[in-house]
């Protein structure tokens, strides 16, 4: 959000100047959060970093368990039975 070349200052300012804000997780071996989040320091109030945490879900991953036929222990019970139902991602 700090790239003033992908977010207009005045949008920046209706998403984190007011009623809103924004949550930031960190990416391993990315750019440093706190840098990146340093110009935008005025709407410090209204963004959260969250730290870098072991995500191992991919929509990959339980595309290949739902073909497989395996009940995917990556998502919740009753998206799978949606899933399943609506015979999705079987191709």
């Amino acid at each position: 959000m700090s790239n003033p070349k992908v977010w207009a200052p005045a949008d920046i300012d209706v998403l984190l100047g007011g009623h809103y804000g924004a949550f930031v997780v960190e990416r391993p071996h990315q750019c440093a959060v706190r840098d990146a989040v340093a110009p935008l320091s005025k709407y410090s109030d209204n963004i959260w970093v969250v730290d870098a945490f072991d995500n191992d879900v991919s929509s990959t991953k339980v595309r290949a368990q739902i073909q497989n036929r395996e009940q995917s222990m990556d998502i919740p019970g009753a998206v799978f039975k949606y899933i399943k139902l609506h015979r999705l991602y079987l191709e």
